[in-house]
């Protein structure tokens, strides 16, 4: 079930899709800053970086 009409039909377009998109930038943001750059960085790199950060 969508709550898209429910919104829309309760707050109005503009403050519905308003909300869509600060949810959207919200886990752009989120995911961001949770994981780490891993470009120009072997597998093994990754590995023994993830192992001594969680181990």
């Amino acid at each position: 079930m969508s709550g898209f009409p429910i919104l829309n039909s309760a707050a109005g377009p503009t403050w519905t899709f308003l909300g869509f998109v600060v949810s959207g930038v919200a886990a752009i943001t989120s995911t961001w800053q949770a994981l780490p750059e891993t470009r120009g960085r072997t597998l093994g790199a990754l590995e023994n970086d993830f192992r001594e950060r969680y181990a």
